[in-house]
This record gives structure tokens, sequence and C-alpha cells, in this order.
């Protein structure tokens, strides 16, 4: 089974990342022979042996000897060499949350049925980072109509949902959950 947090930390010890060293060039060098070697089809599902890919990759970086580009090669091969190349997305994915924890960036999803406003962005930001103490805050936006209105953040693992969407399910639930099963009776109506 394939563990991109144990590759990750793998890539970032061998890089010697705790010596001041951010692993941004080792990353971004990564990050183009991967996207690389995706863009071949066929040639890293299987047809391709990681002496073959090897060679691509030294050839491709054009004799370019630095510690990030030995470090990408090396990490690409082995995923190659033992089958799990179609894991490294996750694994670079892993790597940046992992890089952006040691520097203090704390990534925040915000998603909103319609784009939200640069100052309420701005707002957001400066209030997360009062209350989380990060370095800086990495926000993404992502419009997600199906909230119908307000938004969702997505902290790590946690969420919070301050969407239409929700406050209406909420709403039913408690509705339901009503005397009778059906809801409440006020004024003759029933909700």
């Amino acid at each position: 089974m394939f563990s991109a947090e144990r590759w990750a930390w793998a890539f970032i010890n061998a890089g010697g990342f705790e010596d001041g060293n951010t692993g941004e060039e080792s990353l971004a060098v990564l990050k183009g022979m991967v996207s690389a070697l995706q863009g071949i089809p066929g040639r890293v599902s299987g047809t391709c042996s990681a002496a073959q890919a090897e060679g691509m990759i030294r050839f491709a970086l054009g004799g370019i000897q630095n510690q990030g580009a030995e470090l990408a090669c090396r990490t690409v091969v082995l995923l190659i060499r033992k089958g799990v190349f179609t894991h490294s997305d996750a694994l670079i994915g892993e790597i940046e949350r992992i890089l952006e924890e040691k520097k203090g960036v704390l990534k925040v999803i915000l998603e909103s049925a319609v784009p939200m406003e640069p100052d309420f962005q701005a707002a957001l930001e400066r209030r997360l980072q009062q209350k989380t103490r990060a370095r800086k805050i990495r926000l993404i936006t992502a419009l997600t109509p199906e909230l119908l209105g307000g938004y969702r953040l997505r902290i790590g693992s946690e969420s919070l949902d301050c969407s239409l969407r929700f406050q209406l399910r909420e709403m039913a639930v408690h509705l339901q959950a009503a005397p009778g099963g059906t809801g409440t009776t006020a004024g003759g109506f029933s909700w």
C-alpha cells in the first residue's frame, strides 16, 4: 500500500531541508519530471523500465548536476521501480503540505457558490492568521454552486460550513425531529 506521507518524509529527509534548504528547487524539478513523464502515453505504465526512465530523465536534464535534480531523478526512478508512479501526484501534494507546514503556511480552501469579494477574502485571511497564528495563509478559492450561498472553509481535515445548503439541511432535520415526525404546526400551517 502506498503511503504518500512516508514517501514525502523520505524525500524531505534525503533533501536536507532541515539545513535551511527550503526544498523549492527539488520540488519544482520533481513536478517537472512527473509532468513530463505523465505526458508520455504508456511510457511509465509498465512498458518503460526504471533504467529507461532514468535515461530519459537524465537526457532531459541535459547534464544539470545539482542536489535538487539528483533527488528528484532518484525519487521518480524509485516510484517507477516500485510500481507506484501513478501515485506521484499524491506524493507531490503531501510534500507541499509538509513544507508549507514547516514554513508556518496554513492552506485554507474557501468554497463558495459565487465568487467572493476580494475585501472579504483579505479580511478572512487576516482573521485566520490571527486565530491560528500561522505565518501566512494560502487561500485557495473554489466555486461550488451546490452550496447555494454562503461559504465553506476547509483547513486540513476540519471543515466550517456556513453555506445556505447546510443551513437548509439543518433546518429540515430539526423540523423532522419535532413531535409527530413531520414538523410542527403553528397557526394552522404545517412546517
